[in-house]
């Protein structure tokens, strides 16, 4: 399957589970029912933009519709903390990101430097 039909199957299941019709999800999102159409149907591939705004109506972390359910098995906790630290990044001006950014950078480096 083409990862753009994934993605789309993902998002049709998440909305359906959430009792959103298609219209109300194009609403929340400012784009066209029929443009959510073709995206659950995987005739498009939505932008970040587009898939940050679906995350946020549809209240679930990102990751729920680009990855694999393989892939987000494992540390609930973890899977949290990288879904918030994911939205705040996004929502972040271009200057403060940058500086996250460096920070994250240190971060990992001292991370790596300690493990064996």
């Amino acid at each position: 399957m083409a990862i753009a039909e994934e993605i789309g199957e993902r998002i049709r299941e998440i909305r359906r589970a959430k009792g959103m019709t298609q219209a109300a999800l194009a609403e929340a999102i400012g784009r066209t029912e029929d443009s959510v159409s073709q995206i659950e149907r995987g005739l498009n591939l939505p932008t970040i933009d587009t898939v940050l705004s679906m995350a946020r109506a549809l209240t679930v972390p990102v990751d729920h519709i680009i990855s694999s359910p393989d892939l987000r098995k494992g540390d609930a906790e973890k899977k949290s903390e990288l879904a918030e630290a994911s939205l705040m990044l996004a929502t972040m001006a271009p200057g403060d990101l940058s500086l996250a950014v460096k920070l994250l950078r240190v971060l990992a480096e001292n991370a790596a430097a300690k493990s064996p």
